[in-house]
């Protein structure tokens, strides 16, 4: 014990005494030592009351709470901010990055399909106003007068009547969508004629033309006996895929008026072409 405390007095003798530091005068008190003037005249530049106080503290919401749970008030104002999730999708990453575009071989342009297949086809022109026009440009037949025969014709066939003078005038529109001929439509034609004769039945082939993609065909047939004694002019012609019968029928005596009527026709169609 007498050695420590011998020990302790000759540290406490050779420790000198820090030196008192002199308290130094504010810098911030000599900054505005000085009135700030403008335009010569002294500003207040003191702050006077805390001026923070009337905002209060923000409460912030608890990151805790579900978002059902989390009141309106709890989120600010100025944070809410809409977000565009199409414009924050991220692009693919360019596995192959082309570093000249004189690299790049060119392609054939694919021609596009859409249009072709929304398009509609339109179904060809069996219809009254198409087969009237030429019997009202002829001079035969007013269109008003040509009617449709509702009970035997649809959507590919149509038959119509109607009566030029003393002549009495049927016809026969029908789309060629079997693959037939030409011929073989006109033969079935007259074949079908042929079938309603009791008499003697006779074909008479008049004139053929083909004008363009038209082709017309005119013939004259008569049936005479058991009774029965009646003639007819007929025009056939094909335009695109729409065949087209016009027969003119008057008595066997009066075949001339029928057959007047199958010229007037075949010309309009062939544009003044013979045989």
């Amino acid at each position: 014990q007498k050695y420590e405390a011998e020990l302790r007095q000759d540290l406490d003798n050779k420790v000198e005494p820090a030196p008192k530091m002199e308290p130094q005068e504010n810098a911030a008190s000599e900054i505005v030592s000085e009135p700030v003037t403008v335009d010569d005249e002294p500003v207040d530049m003191s702050v006077g009351e805390d001026p923070y106080e009337d905002f209060g503290v923000m409460e912030q919401p608890d990151p805790f709470k579900a978002p059902e749970d989390v009141p309106e008030n709890d989120m600010p104002a100025s944070r809410e901010v809409a977000v565009n999730r199409e414009e924050m999708s991220v692009p693919e990453p360019q596995k192959d990055k082309v570093e000249n575009v004189d690299d790049v071989a060119e392609v054939d342009e694919v021609p596009s399909t859409t249009m072709q297949q929304n398009t509609p086809i339109e179904p060809p022109a069996v219809t009254l106003p198409a087969f009237a026009s030429v019997l009202e440009n002829t001079g035969i037949a007013p269109a008003s007068s040509v009617r449709r025969v509702e009970e035997v014709s649809r959507a590919d066939f149509s038959a119509y009547q109607w009566k030029a003078g003393d002549v009495y005038g049927s016809g026969e529109q029908c789309v060629m969508n079997d693959g037939a001929a030409f011929d073989d439509k006109a033969m079935a034609y007259l074949s079908k004629t042929q079938e309603r004769c009791d008499g003697d039945f006779a074909v008479m082939p008049s004139a053929s033309r083909d004008v363009g993609s038209m082709r017309v065909d005119t013939y004259d047939i008569a049936c005479v006996g058991q009774g029965v004694s009646s003639a007819a002019s007929l025009v056939f012609y094909q335009d695109e895929e729409v065949f087209t019968a016009i027969a003119h029928e008057t008595p066997a005596e009066k075949m001339d008026d029928a057959m007047r009527l199958r010229d007037k026709i075949f010309a309009a169609l062939t544009g003044g072409a013979k045989s």
